[in-house]
């Protein structure tokens, strides 16, 4: 599957960032993350508020060749209220699926140095052919001004026909060890 990653900012499209890691690497190894750079974002790094709708404001927009069903999305970066000194209110995410599909939010809840985040949403995050992330003022979902975020990663569910070939691949290890003690 191929996976096509752009950014845009109030301009349209631009080019992404990323930069050292700064944060706690084994928060990072808890949920399988390598965590070798702080994520990806715009310019400093980050998707940063933006005062707008979605096509004002930095964006990242991640594309899939075929569509996929998301299991969990993995941010850096992304606080609570109080999580450091200049967040004074939990930082929201805004997301919308395909385009001008369904969208909702993240609310930020670490209050450690990384600012590590795992998002999922089952019931939402299926049948994704691409997906958007940014922090605006739209009247449904605002995002505080002090929202900014980076994008670590996304992790799809498997694919029946994986599973299949993977239950194939052990059966045949069984019987063929049968075999062998026969």
């Amino acid at each position: 599957m191929d996976v096509t990653l752009q950014a845009f900012n109030t301009n349209g499209q631009t080019t992404f960032t990323e930069t050292a890691f700064d944060g706690g690497a084994a928060l990072c190894d808890n949920v399988g993350l390598n965590c070798s750079s702080d994520g990806v974002g715009i310019n400093d790094d980050e998707v940063t508020y933006g005062v707008g709708g979605k096509s004002d404001v930095e964006r990242l927009k991640v594309s899939f060749s075929r569509s996929v069903d998301i299991a969990s999305i993995f941010f850096l970066d992304f606080f609570a209220a109080g999580g450091q000194s200049n967040d004074s209110n939990d930082e929201v995410i805004q997301y919308q699926i395909n385009v001008n599909g369904q969208g909702s939010s993240f609310t930020g809840t670490a209050t450690d140095t990384t600012g590590l985040f795992v998002g999922s949403n089952p019931g939402l995050l299926k049948g994704v052919n691409s997906i958007e992330f940014f922090a605006d003022t739209a009247p449904s979902i605002a995002s505080p001004s002090n929202t900014d975020f980076a994008l670590a990663g996304i992790k799809t569910v498997p694919e029946p026909g994986t599973l299949a070939l993977l239950g194939l691949g052990l059966a045949g290890l069984g019987l063929s060890r049968r075999r062998k003690a026969a």
